[in-house]
């Protein structure tokens, strides 16, 4: 039997999967009493909107390839991660991926969700060769009150052989 802990780069894909693609464009919190936020005061009870792709991005967080596609960043065992790389900052901190959320409102899902998804891809690749067949326009995003895909994503699977 296959434990899925046991798989890191399957685990480093998938987290770079949701931290690329989040399912949620904003984010809303209410502050529960009057603080400041960059100087402007905010009053208790306001809405507070935050992107979870700006945080997911975001340079000092992830570094200056924040916006490439590196799985290596998730892997401890890679030359670039120690403490003080900030590529890999980002990997360390609750609140620096926000695709699921965080604090005590985050997703109650996020880890069956994050299961269930390591299960598929982990099933699909095994018995499958993968080929994308819009790589051109695959990885563009509809932007709503739910991200999704703007042209789709089609693959054409073959069978592995055994």
């Amino acid at each position: 039997m296959i434990i899925l802990q046991d798989l890191p780069y399957l685990n480093a894909v998938l987290s770079e999967v949701l931290r690329h693609y989040p399912f949620i464009s904003l984010l809303v919190r209410v502050t529960q009493k009057n603080t400041s936020l960059v100087g402007q005061p905010i009053h208790k009870g306001t809405p507070v909107l935050y992107s979870a792709m700006a945080i997911n991005y975001d340079e000092q967080l992830w570094g200056p390839d924040a916006h490439q596609f590196r799985p290596d960043r998730w892997l401890s065992s890679s030359p670039d991660n120690n403490n003080n790389n900030p590529q890999q900052l980002g990997t360390m901190g609750n609140y620096s991926m926000l695709t699921f959320g965080a604090g005590g409102k985050s997703c109650v899902g996020h880890a069956f969700a994050r299961a269930e998804l390591a299960c598929l891809v982990a099933a699909v690749v095994r018995r499958f060769e993968v080929e994308l067949v819009n790589a051109e326009t695959a990885g563009r995003i509809k932007f709503g009150l739910t991200n999704k895909s703007a042209e789709g994503m089609l693959a054409r699977l073959r069978p592995v052989s055994q």
